[in-house]
């Protein structure tokens, strides 16, 4: 599943994000996309869900392939989640991956930002003529993530047709020429056991 990581394609203009929001920001201004624990999501999987929100309001998935977000479309606007890994017990170390995917409603372009071993790289499919599609590898800084165990802070603004993401208050990839138009989020895992927390989401407009 590392087309790259996690976002459906895209309308977006450069020039939305000034980095991560302070602290002192109105919180009303932001919704709670796990206000009602998940059940307002959609899961694209098969069989048992490997998904389940926890006491302490984390949505928590287990090492398996699957997707699920919000049964919703979003405009202009900027998203913030935190994530973590659950750090692997002895062994060798494993992979981790897990992405973030955006689609657009109608051309079926999309965008995937990479959480996990390659974190903050953009992976953007744009439509082409006939059934043909172009797609773009924007790499991210060396180093964004933290290690398994650890929480990770993302923001991801849209605006227009630019996409800009920040990481753990660093910028990461960014992307202009992405189709614009209504977008669909869900959370991508491959294989590693993850937990998201604090999903939000601010419209521009």
């Amino acid at each position: 599943m590392r087309t790259a990581v996690l976002v459906f394609a895209i309308g977006l203009t450069a020039g939305l994000i000034g980095g991560p929001q302070v602290a002192s920001q109105d919180k009303s201004e932001w919704t709670d996309l796990l206000a009602r624990n998940g059940e307002d999501w959609v899961r694209d999987g098969v069989g048992k869900s490997p998904w389940r929100m926890t006491t302490d309001h984390t949505l928590a998935c287990a090492a398996a392939e699957d997707s699920l977000g919000p049964n919703r479309a979003f405009g202009d606007g900027t998203f913030k989640f935190e994530y973590r890994f659950r750090a692997a017990e002895g062994g060798a170390k494993p992979k981790y991956n897990a992405t973030l995917y955006l689609r657009g409603a109608a051309d079926g372009s999309w965008c995937r930002l990479a959480l996990g071993e390659d974190c903050g790289a953009l992976t953007v499919a744009l439509a082409g003529g006939g059934d043909r599609q172009k797609t773009v590898e924007v790499p991210g800084p060396a180093g964004l993530a933290r290690a398994a165990g650890e929480w990770n802070q993302v923001e991801v603004n849209l605006s227009g047709k630019a996409v800009e993401v920040h990481v753990n208050a660093r910028q990461a990839a960014s992307f202009v020429r992405a189709n614009a138009g209504k977008t669909r989020v869900a959370l991508e895992v491959a294989g590693s056991e993850v937990e998201f927390r604090n999903v939000l989401w601010k419209s521009s407009k």
